[in-house]
């Protein structure tokens, strides 16, 4: 298998080229900005067949046609995305939408020219409606409306990937991510807002007391390593039954994440505070939902994670702590 990953030398992009490059795939590796040869380095370190990495934009349409007629990938994962906050949002909306959006419709397009076998897109949890922080959400659960523009975007990207199977007769497939936390994970123009296991571990690790407000608010994070073998099984498996799939972690609360960050850095220190402005890991209780619900990724494709949330805390603390 030959496949190309867009994004991928961003955080979930990164852990996908590990993840398929480790497992003997050979991997070519799209990403925007000039790449750190650290960073190369450490993302091509487990490789059993090393990773090519080429620099390019995805908005670029002659640009993407080049790479797949040079590179001839039998798979794409498109994780190429901007993941903005709310100030960007509004001061660069056009960028965000030919990033996430339409740039999927012109790899879509080539990948059917270039015969690819299957097609991936990394949507995200974002397009499911806020509600019952309980209540688990399958895939067919209510999708937001109305949306931040980069569920907008993630929902126009996945309506796309769908067009395209119905009317281009290619294979496509859409996996919504939960939070993902690992150690290719940093903050940078296309994704400012990094995880609260990141945010946390880093201000354990610099003697800074963890203040959140909201002991009691859930998340299901899943270890990148965790999500590159879910994109990897959902590359290989023959038969999928479906077009879309959820993917995630366990729910695991605020106040647990903060015991195991303790264990695994020792001398940590947690203040619990009324608000999110006096938080240093805020917690927004107004965008809650439901954990998702992946029954229907293990029965397709028997992914199972290998991390648990202490595990994997572990696992990312040590990493981290080595660089």
């Amino acid at each position: 298998m030959r496949v190309l990953v867009t994004g991928g030398a961003g955080f979930v992009g990164a852990h996908v080229v590990a993840g398929l490059a480790a497992a003997g795939h050979e991997v070519v590796a799209l990403h925007r900005g000039p790449l750190d040869p650290e960073r190369a380095r450490l993302i091509g370190a487990g490789a059993a067949v090393a990773p090519v990495f080429l620099q390019g934009d995805v908005r670029d349409d002659e640009q993407l046609e080049r790479v797949l007629q040079s590179e001839r990938p039998t798979h794409v994962v498109h994780a190429a995305a901007l993941t903005p906050n709310r100030a960007q949002e509004r001061t660069d909306s056009r960028r965000i939408v030919e990033t996430n959006e339409l740039s999927t419709l012109t790899l879509l397009v080539a990948a059917v020219r270039h015969h690819v076998t299957r097609f991936l897109y990394v949507s995200s949890a974002a397009v499911y409606a806020s509600g019952d922080a309980e209540r688990p959400l399958d895939e067919e659960a209510p999708l937001c409306d109305p949306c931040g523009l980069y569920a907008v975007t993630k929902l126009g990207g996945e309506r796309l990937c769908r067009w395209a199977s119905q009317t281009l007769a290619i294979d496509v497939r859409a996996v919504r991510l939960g939070p993902v936390y690992g150690p290719f994970e940093r903050s940078s123009a296309s994704r400012p807002n990094v995880s609260a296991v990141c945010l946390a571990a880093h201000l354990a690790l610099a003697g800074e007391p963890l203040r959140c407000n909201a002991p009691h608010a859930r998340q299901d994070w899943i270890h990148g390593d965790d999500a590159a073998r879910a994109v990897g099984s959902l590359l290989t498996t023959p038969l999928l039954r479906h077009d879309v799939y959820n993917l995630a972690g366990p729910s695991v609360r605020m106040d647990r994440l903060f015991a195991v960050i303790g264990d695994a850095i020792p001398h940590t220190r947690v203040e619990w505070v009324a608000a999110p402005e006096q938080a240093n890991v805020p917690v927004r209780t107004d965008q809650a939902r439901g954990p998702l619900d992946w029954h229907r990724l293990v029965e397709d494709t028997g992914f199972r994670p290998r991390f648990t949330i202490e595990s994997g805390v572990r696992h990312y603390v040590t990493c981290v702590s080595h660089r």
